[in-house]
């Protein structure tokens, strides 16, 4: 069922009681697949509940700085809090490209927002989150998940679909269940328990630690780095096959032979591959 337009408001200053008072905005689930909550310095927080309705509630303050949007898109519903233009700024086209895509955008022209969004979705939907310096939170999603900041942090609990996570400097933390993993940062540190798939990381100083629950039945476990430390954790009694290599850092493996491939990189970091104790 195709879902029409739902809300889509430029918050004015009259309009600066709409966060105070915690209203929560609900949105009817049939037809939807995918939610897109995209913010810029405000956080993001998407919780896995219900199965008939989204529930969606604005944080922050100074929501005459913000343009907000709550609208359908077919199949998915888009939640987006924008910088408002400064009083005579002129609007460039394609906010949200230029924001991820390294452009950037003019501060001269533009308010910053902090309002962020607290939503409650059904668990199944696909989720997109992002902010560029406000955190982004994953809790009870079994949908694939994308989320990315550029200096904020991203945490997932109880993932269960894919989770693709990418910041900057941002750290990205969590205990998940995911049935993969892919993360990424320049600087941030990468920290994640209860692992029960494939992972594959990259950074370039951040420290890695991984911790699984339980080994998948396929897949790999991948790690690269420049500088950072890479600890990887598995069950005592898992078959684990590790290639460690480094240049100049420290290399400990408390596995040896066939099983589940480890493969971790680094320049000067220190690899450490060992049974939980």
């Amino acid at each position: 069922m195709k879902i029409t337009v739902l809300f889509s408001i430029l918050l004015a200053p009259a309009a600066a009681g709409y966060c105070a008072d915690g209203e929560v905005k609900t949105f009817p689930a049939a037809g939807l697949e995918s939610l897109v909550v995209n913010a810029v310095a405000g956080p993001v927080s998407v919780s896995g509940a219900g199965a008939g309705e989204i529930a969606v509630t604005l944080t922050g303050t100074e929501p005459e700085k913000c343009v907000i949007t709550m609208k359908a898109e077919g199949s998915r519903l888009v939640l987006k809090a924008e910088n408002a233009l400064k009083a005579g700024g002129q609007e460039k086209r394609g906010f949200w490209k230029r924001l991820f895509s390294g452009e950037g955008l003019d501060s001269s022209r533009y308010h910053t927002c902090r309002l962020g969004f607290t939503v409650s979705a059904p668990p199944a939907l696909k989720v997109s989150a992002g902010s560029v310096s406000g955190a982004v939170s994953i809790d009870g999603v079994s949908g694939d998940v994308d989320a990315r900041t550029v200096s904020g942090g991203v945490r997932a609990d109880a993932a269960a679909g894919s989770l693709d996570a990418r910041t900057v400097s941002g750290n990205i933390s969590g205990t998940s269940c995911a049935r993969s993993l892919k993360a990424v940062t320049t600087s941030g540190k990468i920290d994640f328990k209860g692992l029960c798939g494939s992972a594959a990381i990259d950074t370039v100083s951040g420290n890695v630690s991984l911790a699984w629950a339980r080994l998948p039945s396929g897949g790999q476990a991948r790690a690269g780095t420049v500088s950072g430390d890479v600890l990887l954790v598995f069950p005592a009694d898992a078959a684990v096959a590790s290639t460690l290599s480094s240049v100049s850092g420290r290399k400990i493996s408390e596995f040896g032979g066939a099983g589940f491939p480890a493969n971790v990189k680094t320049v000067s970091g220190d690899i450490s591959v060992l049974k939980v104790k």
